[in-house]
């Protein structure tokens, strides 16, 4: 076998992506098959994918977030006829470099189960190579016979790290793709289940493993010093100032998120002094 011979299967989790599907999808043509695992949309992204020859299956979970969950159902569940599944968001997209990169890195990466990849942060169409952190590791292409599989909810990780490797060309992701009012949206999402989870922090027991989490439960012990400490930490540690206006513009609204974070923790504060009232 060969590089150009390396057989993978996509999937691509959505809700609600007709906006965005078209393009994640056209630029897996070169995987064997490609999978759209669907949440429950509403608006017509089922539609599209199949239209585009999409293999579309619908799964429903209970519950916000459950992202390292549901790819580790599609790899148990979706009937890939290849042993190795390369997960990509309905935001993000592949290019000829990543695609070389991941055939490579199959190849010859023998003793891994998994690998990671590394997003080029695109906001409005700059790549803010340093507010990003660039290379910011991304559990992403998983080999199904294998024993690694995803953990740690929205903030997703390895289960067994020392055996994943590491693709060396970034994909893109599109971090506004469908404009301010969807950001917003979703970042109020994220913003209420943050300040569910700094509450949740008090609690040794309830604590995650994960590193990355643990790193924001250090964060979230800030308080309300939080997000200005993560704008000073992004502007100039990454050198933020470096990605130009819209590396300012994108520093705004993370300072919008940090105040929500902060106002809905402040708020579940209240609810629970009052009983729940």
């Amino acid at each position: 076998m060969n590089r150009s011979n390396v057989k993978i299967s996509a999937v691509i989790l959505t809700l609600n992506e007709e906006e965005t599907i078209s393009s994640a999808i056209k630029s897996l043509s070169w995987c064997q098959e490609v999978f759209v695992l669907d949440s429950g949309s509403q608006d017509s992204t089922r539609e599209i994918a199949s239209q585009l020859g999409a293999s579309v299956v619908v799964h429903k979970q209970e519950g916000e977030f459950l992202i390292s969950e549901q790819r580790n159902w599609a790899v148990r569940n979706i009937p890939a006829a290849n042993d190795w599944m390369l997960f990509l968001d309905a935001d993000e997209e592949s290019t000829k470099e990543f695609e070389s990169s991941v055939r490579g890195a199959i190849y010859d990466g023998e003793a891994f189960e998994a690998f990671y990849a590394a997003p080029a942060f695109i906001y409005n169409g700059k790549w803010l190579k340093n507010i990003s952190g660039y290379p910011n590791w991304h559990p992403r292409l998983v080999k199904r016979s294998g024993s690694v599989r995803f953990t740690g909810g929205v903030w997703e990780e390895f289960s067994e790290p020392a055996l994943a490797g590491k693709i060396s060309q970034p994909y893109l992701h599109y971090t506004n793709a469908k404009g301010l009012g969807d950001w917003i949206s979703k970042h109020v999402r994220y913003a209420k289940w943050e300040s569910a989870r700094i509450s949740s922090t008090a609690k040794p027991a309830d604590a995650p493993k994960e590193r990355r989490q643990q790193l924001r439960n250090i964060r979230y012990r800030l308080g309300s010093f939080r997000k200005y400490f993560a704008i000073a930490y992004l502007f100039l540690i990454r050198r933020g100032f470096l990605d130009g206006p819209e590396g300012i513009s994108y520093l705004r609204r993370m300072f919008i998120y940090e105040l929500l974070i902060d106002e809905y923790t402040r708020e579940n504060a209240r609810i629970t002094s009052r009983g729940g009232l």
